[in-house]
C-alpha cells in the first residue's frame, strides 16, 4: 500500500517537471505567435503629439496612419481607439491592430484589433493595464496588412501619472 502511494507521488511529480519544461520551451513561442509580424515600413509621429483628445499621425510617402484614443485615458477604463488612413495605400488596408507598450516594462500583451466601419477607418476599444510602479509612458505601435505589405506606425503616449 505505501510503496503505490510513493509511486503516485513520483508519477505526478514527474508529470509536473515535464509540464514546467513543455511549458517553459512553449510559452515563449506562444507569445511571439500572438504578436504582430514585423512590418516592412514603420512610420514615427511627432513624439510632442500624444493621440489622447486629439489626432496624431505618422506620415510616410505611400501612406499615413492617424490615431486617436478618445478624451482620456487611465488604467482599467476602457476608451475608444480609432485608426484612419491617407495616401496612395489607403484603400488596400485590410487587418489593423494597435499593441501598447512600455519600454523595460513587461505589461504583457496589450493588442487591439480593429474592425474596419462602413464608413470608413477602423474602429475599436482598449484597456490598459495599470502598473505597480505607476508609470505611464505607454507607447502605441499600429500595425497595418496592406496591398504593398505591413505598415507600422509608432505613437508616444506619455501620459499623467
Amino acid at each position: 500500500m505505501q510503496a503505490s502511494r510513493w509511486l503516485r507521488i513520483a508519477a505526478i511529480g514527474s508529470a509536473a517537471i515535464a509540464l514546467g519544461l513543455v511549458l517553459g520551451y512553449a510559452a515563449p513561442r506562444l507569445k511571439a505567435s500572438l504578436s504582430l509580424p514585423v512590418p516592412s515600413v514603420t512610420l514615427h509621429a511627432d513624439p510632442a503629439c500624444t493621440p489622447v483628445g486629439v489626432g496624431c499621425s505618422a506620415d510616410g510617402e505611400r501612406l499615413s496612419i492617424a490615431l486617436y484614443l478618445g478624451q482620456s485615458l487611465a488604467p482599467l477604463v476602457a476608451f475608444p481607439v480609432e485608426v484612419d488612413f491617407d495616401g496612395l495605400l489607403a484603400g488596400g488596408v485590410s487587418a489593423v491592430a494597435v499593441e501598447f507598450a512600455m519600454s523595460g516594462m513587461e505589461m504583457g500583451i496589450n493588442r487591439v484589433v480593429l474592425q474596419r466601419q462602413p464608413g470608413g477607418g477602423w474602429r475599436g476599444r482598449g484597456l490598459l493595464p495599470a502598473c505597480s510602479t505607476g508609470r505611464m509612458d505607454w507607447r502605441a505601435r499600429v500595425s497595418a496588412e496592406t496591398s504593398d505589405g505591413r505598415y507600422a506606425g509608432d505613437f508616444a503616449l506619455l501620459l499623467e501619472p
